[in-house]
């Protein structure tokens, strides 16, 4: 197996057990008046996210699940920074939010480039292999 998918495997591994504890931690707090957001919404989405990550973790096993990773991680980069955008509060989070979000439509610039060139190798085409157009 490649070494690539190891360390992909114990990513999502890892990812999968944070997202449990993160929901675990959400559903057992009290709901309190007012708080963003709410607990029963948060332990879902994380265990939404639990989910997913074991469904990537069985397709890399099997060797077949690598474009679909660059999604998985691109639509929980986003994920992330709506709920930041969304529901933060203090000051500290609010400042992070231009970074954040240059940083996310860095990291989907570089994705789609990354896609665009893995179909071009995936298909068998090469720069040099192209016709002239006229």
């Amino acid at each position: 197996m490649a070494r690539w998918r190891w360390t992909w495997l114990m990513v999502m591994a890892a990812f999968a057990l944070f997202q449990v504890g993160t929901a675990c931690r959400a559903l057992s707090r009290v709901p309190e008046a007012g708080a963003l957001p709410p607990p029963l919404w948060d332990g879902v989405a994380a265990l939404a996210w639990s989910g997913m990550a074991c469904v990537m973790l069985r397709l890399l096993w099997r060797g077949t699940g690598l474009r679909l990773l660059l999604r998985f991680l691109i639509g929980f980069s986003i994920y992330s920074v709506f709920r930041l955008f969304i529901f933060s509060q203090a000051d500290y989070d609010r400042g992070r939010l231009s970074f954040l979000t240059m940083w996310l439509v860095g990291c989907v610039a570089a994705a789609l480039v990354w896609n665009r060139y893995a179909n071009r190798i995936s298909n068998g085409v090469s720069s040099h292999d192209r016709e002239p157009q006229d």
